[in-house]
């Protein structure tokens, strides 16, 4: 009998301590390129659970790997509970580009893969594999850059105005970033004007306003009085969010 109780309480404490596993909503820090989910485990029961370790996968709707993670083997006491941390890297610069085009500028649903291990005392191993799917907001969705409007400046410039316009349906990124454009001849290929603007959004809003800047008028771009289609734009975003480029 008392054998047999002691495996009831050891199942339950094996029961008790896989289901109290738990990963909360990620953190992102931009500054060093890395996503952070926060896990708990509880152990109510009187044995010891070692070498607890995690592994995260994230897989973009087309199975690209996006992010990959692991915790150090952890240990929970009997009677106690640990929260920790499953630190992440963010590479973007190892994705295809067209994948951060679309994860930029498209709404989707993320795949997450965790796989768990643990031993529970005395010598019994435990694994388990969760998968859930994660709404992936685009930062930049919806992004309209609206068609160029000229005017006189002085005798050598004209004033080039350029609407910008997106949604951040991301709940955890904030877009802090510059957009920038250049003005080329598409003759020459000359560049004839630069200029940029600062863009703030938080997570769940939206950005509307314009670029402004000027182009020179010399030999080469003196045809824009006449006519605009000669312009070639080329628009380069750089920010915050991890260093990605779309153009």
């Amino acid at each position: 009998l008392l054998a047999f109780t002691l495996f009831g309480v050891f199942v339950w404490n094996i029961v008790q301590v896989s289901s109290s596993i738990s990963i909360g909503k990620p953190s992102m820090k931009f500054l060093d390129s890395k996503v952070e989910l926060p896990m708990n485990v509880s152990n109510p029961g009187p044995f010891s659970v070692d070498e607890i370790s995690t592994r995260i996968v994230v897989f973009d709707e087309h199975g690209v790997k996006i992010l990959e993670g692991a915790t150090e083997p952890l240990k929970v006491e009997p009677s106690s509970a640990l929260q920790t941390k499953i630190v992440m890297n963010l590479n973007i610069s190892k994705l295809p580009v067209e994948n951060i085009e679309r994860l930029l500028t498209e709404n989707e649903n993320l795949s997450i893969e965790a796989n768990i291990s643990m031993f529970v005392f005395p010598v019994v191993k435990i694994t388990g594999e969760f998968k859930y799917e994660l709404p992936w907001g685009a930062p930049l969705h919806e992004l309209k850059i609206g068609r160029p409007k000229f005017s006189s400046y002085n005798v050598t410039h004209l004033q080039v105005l350029i609407p910008i316009s997106f949604k951040n349906e991301n709940r955890f990124i904030p877009i802090d970033t510059k957009v920038e454009v250049r003005i080329f001849n598409a003759t020459s290929n000359v560049q004839v004007g630069f200029g940029y603007i600062n863009v703030k959004a938080p997570p769940t809003s939206s950005f509307s306003g314009n670029l402004t800047t000027l182009v020179k008028l010399d030999r080469s771009t003196v045809s824009i009085l006449f006519n605009d289609k000669l312009l070639r734009f080329k628009v380069e975003f750089a920010g915050t969010y991890g260093g990605a480029s779309l153009r």
